[in-house]
């Protein structure tokens, strides 16, 4: 398996792609 590091590194990665994406789409959508 991988180790914490790669698997933490990878987790926020992922949920800070994720926020980004939600986030630019609530902007577009409020103005």
């Amino acid at each position: 398996g991988s180790t914490p590091v790669i698997n933490a590194i990878s987790f926020l990665l992922i949920a800070g792609t994720s926020v980004f994406a939600v986030a630019s789409l609530w902007g577009k959508r409020k103005s």
